[in-house]
């Protein structure tokens, strides 16, 4: 073999050398990647908005998963949603006009409790159907759900965990559950009230002519701005504390087992099971702890 073969199967070797190793280090880095399938199919987080403008409008209805929702009126004549989401486009929110009823759904393909989104709802302060007929009802697996001035007929909230969160409300009637997650009422009326949480506390503080709450897992606190007409208050865990303003009178019955019971009004000072009327005894009130005390105060407005 002279030289000059020689030099060329020197320079083929190099080549396919260089090539092999090219190849080698590709296989690598793609191996790498593979072993990191949560990256795959990441969003950048993004905002789409949606509305509805219609006279038939008369409900809005949303079941979605692991989303925070916000919900607040303005001057607008339009229903607006503000959809943010980092997941992939087939597993963000939507909203849809059915029938009257806005819906908000989700077609989830990937479960996960590592994305972030929330919808931002805003409905009209004045509609053309009278606002005590509009009914909203939210159904989700976990986030917040937050209403700060708001009004319409029935709110309906269930969730399995989150915080449930009402500021300077209005409703004809407010169901509120929760599994797991505390429920917070401020300066919220409603002429009923249903109120449940498995692992949480509730706290409302307002006007209701009817009320029922319930707390496994927490307790209950509550300011009544005017007297209600029948309520019902219990907590397998926790104590229950109750502020009522001046009244015309009412009739306690009370089981506090484990615990004290207390009334401002009637001068009560007991323990266990009981009945106390303060004047006539006109409304309805039963308070219950399995583990904890019962408290009655007068609400400050009411001192005197």
């Amino acid at each position: 073999m002279d030289h000059h073969a020689k030099t060329a199967i020197a320079i083929i070797a190099t080549l396919v050398i260089a090539v092999g190793a090219e190849i080698l280090l590709i296989s690598r880095s793609n191996g790498g990647k593979a072993e990191k399938p949560a990256e795959r199919g990441k969003e950048k987080s993004k905002t789409e908005t949606v509305f509805f403008q219609s006279d038939r409008i008369s409900e809005i209805k949303a079941d979605v998963s692991s989303c925070d929702l916000k919900f607040s009126q303005w001057d607008e004549s339009r229903i607006e949603l503000s959809i943010t989401s980092d997941r992939k486009q087939n597993d963000r929110p939507y909203a849809v006009l059915k029938d009257n009823a806005v819906v908000i759904a989700e077609d989830r393909q990937e479960h996960t409790m590592l994305d972030r989104t929330e919808i931002d709802i805003k409905v009209p302060r004045t509609m053309p159907i009278e606002i005590n007929n509009f009914f909203v009802s939210v159904k989700t697996t976990s986030g917040a759900v937050s209403v700060s001035g708001f009004t319409c007929g029935v709110f309906d909230v269930k969730t399995a965990g989150g915080k449930i969160v009402f500021d300077a409300c209005s409703f004809t009637a407010l169901s509120l559950a929760s599994e797991t997650g505390m429920i917070v009422c401020g300066d919220t009326d409603a002429k009923s009230a249903h109120i449940a949480a498995e692992k949480g506390r509730i706290s409302y503080s307002g006007s209701c002519d009817y009320i029922d709450a319930a707390s496994q897992k927490g307790g209950v606190n509550f300011s009544a701005k005017t007297m209600m007409k029948e309520a019902s208050f219990s907590c397998e865990s926790g104590s229950v504390n109750i502020a009522l303003p001046e009244n015309d009178g009412y009739l306690l019955e009370y089981a506090a087992p484990d615990g004290k019971v207390k009334d401002a009004f009637t001068n009560t000072d007991a323990k266990g099971s009981g009945s106390v009327r303060y004047k006539n005894g006109a409304a309805s009130l039963k308070i219950k702890t399995e583990s904890g005390n019962i408290n009655i105060t007068r609400f400050p407005s009411s001192v005197r």
